[in-house]
């Protein structure tokens, strides 16, 4: 796997994590596009890496993570199981300098009450406020600055629905070739 990069603290994030079915559904779409022209500077992330990220943490102490784990699993008691609708490939920040391929997901009021309250969550545990606007996407992989403006890449995932069942702790540990990330708990929605 590879040396770790030394980190005294432990970064952290919470997800939502796609069921087999989803992935795939995601694969079996993304998979042409693999070999487009485009995609060949981009890094793809790993079928078990997918997922959909409520809110980033960042260093996380582990006062502050047994007290997430605690109003997360409150939270996750009240909450009702949802359907994500997917939509178009994307990319962040854009065509110019792209440096996230993603997915798109369709608005949907669960999952902004979902993030709503993470968010709270994530103040209440001593994290700064997140200072950029929730955009939900799926990232597939990961690419630097490259201009695909004659491109424009284009898939449609739009037949995929996504049920959510609950989210994940996930710790992200650092290594030289990437990211490699760890469910630390789940927490199952009440119903």
């Amino acid at each position: 796997m590879g040396n770790a990069i030394k980190n005294e603290d432990v970064r952290q994030f919470v997800a939502i994590i796609p069921g087999q079915g989803t992935l795939d559904s995601i694969e079996e779409i993304l998979g042409p596009c693999k070999s487009d022209i485009w995609s060949k500077n981009i890094r793809w992330q790993a079928r078990d890496s997918i997922h959909l990220t409520l809110r980033f943490l960042g260093k996380t102490r582990k006062e502050q993570s047994d007290r997430l784990k605690s109003a997360l699993s409150d939270l996750c008691r009240s909450m009702d199981n949802f359907a994500l609708n997917l939509g178009f490939l994307t990319v962040l920040p854009g065509l110019t300098k792209a440096r996230v391929v993603c997915v798109g997901i369709k608005q949907n009021h669960a999952l902004e009450h979902l993030a709503k309250h993470i968010e709270q969550i994530a103040i209440n545990c001593s994290f700064a406020p997140e200072k950029k606007p929730f955009k939900p996407h799926i990232t597939l992989g990961r690419c630097r600055n490259l201009d695909l403006r004659k491109y424009e890449p284009k898939r449609d995932f739009q037949s995929i629905s996504m049920h959510v069942t609950g989210v994940d702790l996930v710790r992200s540990t650092l290594y030289t070739h990437g990211a490699v990330y760890n469910s630390l708990s789940t927490f199952g929605f009440a119903r």
